[in-house]
This record gives C-alpha cells, sequence and structure tokens, in this order.
C-alpha cells in the first residue's frame, strides 16, 4: 500500500511546473506578484504561468499534479517594505500568521491545508511573499516593491531553471 507521499509523486506529472502569481494591480503594491508574473513571461522561461487568481480552489487546480509550484504574493508583515520572504514548505510548515497578512481572503494557506489533507500537494512548492508598502488603490508599485519584484522574477527563473 502506497503512503501519501509515494501516492503524490506517482501522480505528479513529473515535467510540470507552474508559477502562480497572485494579486490586484489595482491595489498598488498587491500587484507585486502579477509584475513578477509579466517578467516571467518575458524571459520564456520553461513553466507555465499562471495570474489573476485568488481564491484556495483556483490555487489548488493550479498546482494541481504539479512536480514543483512556485506562489508569487505581496504580502504586509511589517517587515520593510521590498523584503522578500522566501518559504520552502519542504523545510517546514508554513507559518499560520502569513495568511493574515496577504490582501486575499481565503488563499495560501487554506489551499495548503486543504491539498495537504487530499493528498495533493504539489512535490516541490515554495512561496515568494514580497512585503508591500501599500495596498491602497493605484496602478504603480512603490519603488523598494519594484526592487524586490525584479529581484524574485530572477530568484523564481533561476529555481525554475533547476527544477
Amino acid at each position: 500500500m502506497l503512503n501519501v507521499n509515494e501516492h503524490r509523486q506517482k501522480m505528479t506529472i513529473p515535467e510540470k511546473r507552474v508559477v502562480i502569481a497572485l494579486g490586484n494591480q489595482f491595489r498598488g503594491d498587491d500587484g507585486a506578484g502579477l509584475f513578477v508574473a509579466d517578467q516571467l513571461r518575458k524571459r520564456h522561461i520553461a513553466c507555465e504561468i499562471i495570474d489573476n487568481i485568488s481564491d484556495a480552489l483556483a490555487i489548488m487546480t493550479a498546482w494541481e499534479n504539479a512536480a514543483f509550484a512556485v506562489i508569487v504574493d505581496a504580502m504586509i508583515t511589517g517587515k520593510p517594505p521590498g523584503t522578500i520572504l522566501r518559504i520552502d514548505t519542504d523545510a517546514g510548515p508554513v507559518p499560520k500568521d502569513l495568511a493574515r497578512c496577504s490582501s486575499h481572503g481565503m488563499g495560501v494557506a487554506e489551499a495548503i491545508d486543504l491539498s495537504k489533507a487530499m493528498g495533493r500537494l504539489p512535490v516541490h512548492l515554495v512561496i515568494y511573499a514580497i512585503e508591500a508598502k501599500t495596498f491602497e488603490p493605484g496602478i504603480a508599485l512603490s519603488p523598494e516593491v519594484l526592487r524586490a519584484a525584479e529581484t524574485a522574477a530572477q530568484q523564481i527563473e533561476a529555481e525554475m531553471e533547476l527544477g
């Protein structure tokens, strides 16, 4: 009989790699994830890039059967704007208080919990949380967040190339 992890690896499409970008481009720094997605598309990296989703079910559908998934989102945690927090779920659980820092009601933390319970997490899951300055209405990223989003795009590209 297969345990949950063995079953998950058998059901995975080995080459499926996906970047899931969350955010709202009309709420200032909340558009950081979408900016990263645009940068990655311009670089033509070998992975699926999905954006404009923000609920747990859509996130779970996006990473279904993935060998490697990256989520990128803007959050307000109290760190200096532009700070990049990289969370590798292989290294331990996602901090529960992180869910309250995103602008999305039911999202990443819930998707992880539900997928874990159903044995449907990606084999490897990494979260890039970019510290926002503001989620106020507007279309421009603050300078600190813009620089961080460019850096996050470079880091994600490198991770996707390594597979």
